[in-house]
């Protein structure tokens, strides 16, 4: 079963109807390629599915195991005169400054993050193109901090973290069609990839699926011997 091939195409070249089949020709490939692995994970619980009962069981007495020993633990230490309950998770600093942030913070907040992505100084060996690009992006972003526009910066925050600035696809501010279908695209791929490139993958598009699945059946038995001993539980 051959690999969903993908195209190459540089969003920015295209037209907002062009980015939209581009969409939908990568969410085709997505469910192409979902529908394999589908295929694939039908197929191994058809084979192996006593295997897979088994190590699920023998797994969730492990964790129950580790739970019960870990609380017997807790016990011992509560006993001691320093110990003290936990009171709830610790939300991080960060974590506190948002929640409590008004827009002006927020504004600022979400200001700083961009701006070290983008400023020129932070490329000193970026191209003459690459170089006027950070310059445009620096330019906009001080625009949208200066107008105080909190929607917008954080539209255009979304747009630029999360990847090498100077490669993302073009930003057009006040399009948000065309920077919806930009992300969008940018996210299919990303799926896509990772999908293709997962292990899971990889195994379902495998021509030879009779060794395969004899393989993965000598792996999950010496799984489920393994945690048989880990557990003592002898039978399951």
């Amino acid at each position: 079963m051959s690999t969903p091939p993908i195209h190459s195409v540089h969003a920015s070249e295209l037209p907002a109807d062009g980015l939209e089949q581009e969409v939908l020709r990568l969410e085709a490939a997505l469910q192409q390629a979902e529908a394999t692995l589908n295929a694939f994970e039908q197929t191994v619980r058809a084979r192996l599915g006593e295997q897979i009962r088994q190590m699920r069981a023998l797994t969730d007495v492990y964790k129950a195991q580790k739970a019960a020993k870990k609380e017997k633990r807790r016990e011992q230490k509560r006993r001691g005169k320093n110990y003290q309950e936990p009171q709830g998770l610790l939300r991080t600093r960060r974590e506190e400054e948002e929640l409590n942030s008004d827009d002006p913070a927020e504004l600022k907040r979400l200001y700083r993050e961009a701006i070290v992505q983008v400023h020129p100084d932070k490329f000193p060996a970026a191209s003459e193109a690459e170089g006027k690009q950070a310059a445009a992006l620096t330019t906009h972003l001080n625009e949208l901090y200066e107008r105080g526009d909190l929607e917008a910066l954080r539209d255009f925050h979304e747009h630029i973290l999360g990847e090498h600035p100077l490669r993302h696809t073009a930003y057009v501010a006040g399009n948000a069609t065309r920077n919806f279908l930009l992300r969008k695209k940018e996210q299919l791929n990303a799926a896509l990839a990772e999908l293709l490139q997962s292990q899971s993958y990889q195994l379902a598009v495998t021509p030879d699926r009779d060794a395969l699945m004899d393989a993965l059946r000598e792996q999950f038995e010496q799984k489920i011997v393994q945690l048989k001993k880990r557990t003592r539980q002898e039978k399951l």
